[in-house]
């Protein structure tokens, strides 16, 4: 089924993205872990700044370091190339690759 649903993986994931977005709101960790590194670097005090996780929280440190752009490692972390585009500020297919390791 692989050939019907590459071309349009990215178009499901929006949809089912938009549909659920209310709920998403009330659980999307990484916006409160983006905001904390936001202020960190907002401070200052703080000359570098990485973030790591696993699994779930692997993933959410993705997030994270996509968005703030610093270094996340993830470990047994979820493939956040697909989903990147869901996430609120969306972050680059370049970024990912910049910024992450996992």
């Amino acid at each position: 089924f692989g050939e019907v649903f590459t071309p349009i993986i990215h178009q499901l994931l929006n949809g089912m993205s938009f549909i659920e977005s209310n709920s998403l709101d009330e659980v999307a960790l990484y916006k409160q872990t983006t905001e904390l590194v936001r202020y960190l670097q907002a401070t200052g005090n703080y000359a570098k700044i990485h973030i790591t996780g696993q699994s779930l929280g692997g993933g959410i440190s993705l997030i994270t370091g996509a968005q703030t752009k610093i270094p996340a490692i993830a470990i047994s972390g979820p493939n956040n190339k697909l989903s990147r585009k869901t996430f609120d500020p969306i972050f680059s297919l370049d970024d990912t690759k910049q910024f992450l390791f996992n």
